[in-house]
């Protein structure tokens, strides 16, 4: 699919530095600065889409983590420490 994109002369200027710059055409700037924004949107769908299927099963089986546990996991984990998962319990009601 071929769409034209009218640009003013500065912007054109600076379009045809950037690629310079980045080594690439000024084609390749614009695909790039309009799939860049897609990419990131499409990305939080799909996070979206995972968080729903996590809440949603843990609404039907009750169960969850201790939110004390999951920080003592997390902060070990990102200092690089092995750490013992943390225990799945069913919620109460």
């Amino acid at each position: 699919m071929t769409t034209t994109v009218c640009l003013d002369a500065r912007t054109k200027k600076r379009l045809a530095e950037a690629a310079k710059r980045a080594g690439g055409s000024p084609h390749a700037v614009m695909v790039d600065a309009i799939t860049s924004p897609l990419d990131h949107v499409e990305e939080a769908e799909r996070h979206r889409a995972i968080a729903r299927a996590r809440l949603a099963r843990m609404e039907r089986t009750g169960e969850v983590v201790g939110l004390g546990d999951m920080k003592r996991w997390l902060r070990a984990r990102a200092h690089g420490k092995p750490a013992p998962a943390p225990t799945v319990v069913k919620r109460s009601r």
